[in-house]
């Protein structure tokens, strides 16, 4: 017994010790990252858990039989119109229930010129000039949100594809009457000719799995004005909470923002038919721009869930993108340091790849690994790039207000 006892103090120690020597091995800012990246996985597995619940949602055997308006924002588009327009003239939905309206915002390039001509065999779609003293997207929505008569209206890009089923789906989403707001997927269109190209594709699916993700939970991160449809009076009443004189962007994010404040139902369409495919940056420099200009708007988003968010997001990858440099300052951690690296790349894998399946382009994961090494390097250079002017944007300077 005297024996028994005398091995269990000595166990008792030597654990104690080596508990201690563990404590004393991880530094407290060593303790912080750890943290944060956990916090992040655990977001990731929400998401993840969300999307599986978005895309599982049954489609719904409601008739559509409701009208609806699309209205598609353009300025310097004519080499991409063509493309839309014959989309649209394809759609399986009878014509004299939907009603496409263009609106130019001052275009260059001779695109509603063009438009009028490739308009003129459709009598339910026509283009209107954006008058003189307004511009901005934003104003162009207005103005054909002032033409528009029917109680939905979807809204696109002029620089989109979409299939024959697009404009019935959103039909019969309006007619389920589960939400007054709608948000579709969106990815880039054609072949990943470059390295720049693969990167955008990845890096939109991966935005786009989170904002889909979000909508099973009932609380919204984030959407994309490529794709939504929304009641006309949704946009009305959604008004006040879009800073129009502050940042002439981020009409999609202010309207879901909008609608979440006043407690309307939103949710997301995830039916395949319903995708949207928009044409790539494909540079580096334009890509950095569009970036930038997503990223001035968030400071007016008001809502402390998506901010909290996305801080907890940039701790992340500042964390992991400073890793190896942690590792050097504390060369006993590096084990945990590959770890959590492991980690942050499986959790991102699975929630990207989740969204390549469901709009066709699971083969663009190959170039995920790549992609995963650059992220952090790109986004670092977006950052030191928000502290300078915003970037010009199809001839115009971009003026953000505090």
């Amino acid at each position: 017994m005297r024996r028994i006892l005398s091995k269990a103090c000595q166990f008792q120690t030597s654990f104690s010790e080596d508990a201690r020597a563990v404590q004393r091995s991880i530094d407290p800012p060593v303790l912080i990252i750890y943290a944060i990246v956990l916090l992040y996985l655990v977001l990731v597995g929400l998401l993840f858990v969300g999307l599986l619940r978005v895309f599982r949602a049954p489609p719904g055997d409601h008739v559509p039989d409701c009208k609806l308006t699309l209205i598609v924002p353009f300025r310097d588009e004519a080499v991409h119109l063509p493309g839309l327009v014959r989309d649209l003239l394809a759609q399986d939905y009878p014509g004299e229930k939907w009603r496409a309206i263009f609106v130019d915002d001052h275009s260059r390039d001779g695109g509603r010129f063009l438009l009028r001509e490739l308009l003129s065999v459709s009598a339910h779609m026509q283009c209107i000039q954006l008058e003189a003293g307004r511009e901005g997207k934003k104003a162009a929505l207005a103005a054909g949100m002032e033409v528009a008569e029917s109680e939905w209206v979807l809204q696109c890009d002029a620089d989109c594809r979409v299939g024959p089923q697009f404009i019935s789906l959103h039909a019969r989403a309006a007619a389920s009457g589960r939400a007054e707001f709608y948000a579709g997927p969106v990815t880039t269109a054609g072949t990943l000719k470059n390295l720049a190209a693969a990167f955008e594709r990845l890096d939109l699916l991966s935005l786009q799995a989170a904002g889909a993700g979000s909508f099973a939970y009932g609380r919204p991160l984030m959407c994309n004005g490529a794709n939504l449809m929304y009641k006309k009076s949704l946009y009305d009443d959604t008004r006040r909470f879009d800073p129009v004189e502050r940042t002439p962007s981020g009409d999609d994010m202010f309207l879901m923002i909008g609608a979440r404040k006043l407690g309307r139902k939103q949710a997301y369409l995830g039916d395949s038919g319903a995708l949207v495919k928009t044409v790539p940056q494909g540079r580096w420099r334009r890509l950095i721009h569009q970036r930038l200009r997503w990223m001035s708007k968030s400071p007016y988003y008001a809502m402390p869930d998506i901010q909290s968010l996305a801080v907890l997001v940039v701790l992340a990858n500042v964390c992991i993108g400073l890793s190896p440099l942690l590792s050097l300052l504390y060369p006993g951690c590096w084990p945990e340091v590959l770890l959590l690296i492991g980690l942050k790349f499986f959790s991102d894998f699975l929630l990207c790849g989740s969204m390549a399946r469901r709009t066709g382009q699971l083969r663009s994961m190959l170039f995920f690994p790549l992609v995963f090494l650059m992220y952090y390097p790109f986004y670092l250079v977006v950052l030191l790039g928000s502290v300078r002017k915003a970037p010009p944007w199809k001839g115009r300077r971009m003026m953000y207000n505090s």
